[in-house]
């Protein structure tokens, strides 16, 4: 990271000595100075192969960074989900143990690359807008206006602040326009893991589904989530089409503003066109600083979005500790008589309750109990429940649930 932001820094000042040539090519072909043409041309090789050289040394340092920062982002995920028993405990969790490979695998990635993109873009456009916004206001003191029969005046940093005005109204009507990315992006996300999951299972059921002609179910379940699917997909698609407006009208209208802005001087002769070459391309560099939000807004909408979607995992993986639920835990004792027995059972699930309809119930040695509920799924709670006492190992049979109404 350190070589890295020195290189840009390399990068920055680089681009200013690029500009200041500009200025002098733009003269030597004003004053038809053809001798020093040629020693010109040969300065832009020296100085465009040094920016070759450390544009590439950028993109190796910033690619590097993207692997190291997801390296590092997925272990301490996985730290904090291959731990004793959370696992199981995230499984229960509600819709933030639904896809834990989604979080750990795709947004972890995403979340790496646009963190280290972002981050060295902005660290980028800080620098290019500090070195360009001095190098502007020198310039601006030659953009001077006259009134018709007035005295000649001059706008302290005109240019800058025709710069700033342009980029300030542009990166509002973006975040206008871009906000709504944010929600789109993470219900996406959450829509195609679920999609994911589902394709998963089915895949991994294929005997089952062939043997009882479950196909046809699958279907309607495939279906239904890539309606999901596609819905949010054309929300977001419209949502980027309505952006472009913004971003590429920003752009195109960049070329064109500060023509506009130093015209007058031109043309009253206080400027040369070298100097108003440079005056040109000191403010398309201060744009391309300014601008950095709005043409990010889209990733950075992306980035928000998993970057909550990865915090949120995070912070439930944090709270599923064994020893942290609410302080209420299954007390298990040896029974005297060599029992199954429940007492005052009561299991919070994510989204609802299992208690026993009776306080005590139990089983002696031998006997066959029927597990009734609701649906499968209290059935299959009271089983890993009493699975924690070891039954089928102490008493050698078998436990079976059927799911049944009520009873």
């Amino acid at each position: 990271m350190v070589a890295l932001v020195g290189v840009i820094c390399a990068v920055a000042y680089g681009q200013i000595e690029l500009n200041a040539w500009n200025g002098s090519f733009y003269d030597i072909i004003g004053r038809r100075d053809f001798s020093a043409l040629w020693a010109s041309i040969a300065m832009f090789l020296v100085i465009a192969g040094t920016l070759l050289l450390l544009v590439v040394a950028q993109t190796w340092l910033q690619e590097m960074i993207k692997v190291r920062l997801r390296e590092w982002l997925t272990h301490d995920l996985l730290d904090g989900w291959l731990v004793p028993k959370r696992p199981y405990l995230l499984t229960q969790a509600g819709e933030v143990g639904v896809n834990p490979d989604q979080f750990i695998q795709a947004d972890a990635r995403q979340l790496a690359e646009l963190s280290a993109t972002l981050g060295f873009g902005l660290l980028q456009s800080a620098l290019l807008l500090a070195s360009f916004t001095g190098v502007l206001w020198v310039l601006s003191d030659q953009v001077v206006f006259e009134l018709e029969h007035g005295k000649p005046f001059g706008i302290p940093g005109y240019m800058v602040w025709c710069a700033l005005i342009y980029a300030a109204a542009g990166s509002w009507f973006a975040w206008l326009v871009g906000r709504p990315l944010i929600r789109l992006n993470a219900e996406r996300q959450a829509r195609e893991a679920d999609l994911r999951s589902a394709l998963a299972r089915i895949h991994g059921s294929a005997e089952a589904i062939g043997l009882h002609g479950w196909e046809l179910d699958m279907r309607r379940t495939a279906d239904s989530i890539v309606a999901s699917v596609t819905e949010l997909s054309r929300q977001l698609a419209n949502g980027v089409a309505r952006l472009t407006w913004i971003t590429s009208g920003y752009g195109w209208l960049g070329l064109l503003v500060p023509v506009i802005a130093a015209l007058p001087a031109y043309a009253a002769g206080d400027l040369s066109l070298g100097r108003l070459m440079m005056v040109i391309g000191a403010f398309n560099q201060v744009q391309s600083a300014l601008r950095w939000f709005v043409d990010n807004v889209d990733k950075i909408a992306d980035w928000r979005a998993r970057l909550q979607r990865v915090a949120s995992f995070r912070a439930g993986l944090l709270g599923l500790a064994p020893n942290a639920q609410n302080g209420k835990q299954i007390s298990i004792e040896c029974h005297p008589s060599r029992k199954v027995a429940l007492q005052i059972l009561d299991l919070p699930q994510p989204d609802w309750r299992l208690v026993l309809d009776s306080p005590d119930a139990g089983a002696q040695h031998g006997e066959r109990a029927l597990i009734a509920g609701y649906s499968e799924a209290d059935s299959v709670a009271l089983l890993r429940a009493s699975s924690r006492v070891s039954t089928t190992r102490r008493f050698g049979g078998r436990v079976h649930a059927f799911p049944t109404g009520r009873t």
